[in-house]
């Protein structure tokens, strides 16, 4: 019995030494990302188009982010979002304004910003791969957030990317409302990418539909 006691606690330390070995090398490279990863400036890389929606047009309105796709794949290492763990590709982005501001606005807001797929399909839309939604101002980054079948990363300032909605590949329309990545009162630039960790990933067609509150 003292032998198997004594393989047992020899067991037991060489376990628990591994699993601090894999925590402290799991911190240790989270730590080394943060230090050394770069960082991408907080305004848009590319100049966002001409598209706007606007509060001052009181019917809804589409905007298409993307059209149906398949096994889109990134050219260069330079699709590449090296500012994010784990650096993932970039293979599909699009930007536009929003304009918020209003002469009347109320205290409650003005409007929703649903994804929804195809209008007047009301099959949804799906996605393989993941979203990457982010807003600026004048004043620079002012919101993002992560939309699909991934778990919340942290970019190369530490800071955490959190998801909204379901973790998963298939939506329904109106059921992501993205509109509190928008400021107030002010015109904002949406950056929107198809983003995967893969060699390639793929979009339905996909809309961004607003429409007053």
């Amino acid at each position: 019995m003292p032998g198997v006691r004594r393989q047992l606690l020899s067991f037991l330390k060489i376990s628990l030494g591994a699993v601090l070995a894999i925590t402290f090398a799991g911190a240790g490279y989270l730590a080394v990302f943060v230090l050394f990863a770069p960082e991408l400036p907080d305004t848009p890389v590319t100049a966002p188009d001409s598209r706007t929606i606007s509060e001052l047009q009181k019917q809804p309105q589409v905007v298409q982010l993307f059209s149906a796709s398949q096994n889109s794949t990134g050219d260069t290492e330079n699709t590449r979002r090296r500012d994010l763990l784990g650096a993932p590709r970039v293979l599909r982005s699009t930007s536009f304004a929003i304009d918020s501001r209003s002469p009347d606005a109320t205290a409650d807001g003005f409007l929703h910003l649903y994804l929804v797929g195809p209008v007047g399909a009301a099959n949804g839309w799906q996605i393989d791969g993941f979203l990457l939604l982010e807003s600026f101002t004048s004043s620079g980054l002012y919101s993002r957030t992560l939309v699909g079948d991934t778990d919340e990363i942290v970019d190369g300032k530490g800071r955490l990317i959190t998801r909204t909605g379901r973790k998963s590949q298939r939506f329904a329309d109106n059921e992501l409302n993205i509109a509190e990545l928008i400021a107030a009162d002010d015109v904002a630039h949406l950056r929107v990418q198809l983003l995967t960790y893969d060699d390639s990933g793929s979009v339905s067609e996909l809309n961004l539909l607003s429409a007053r509150r």
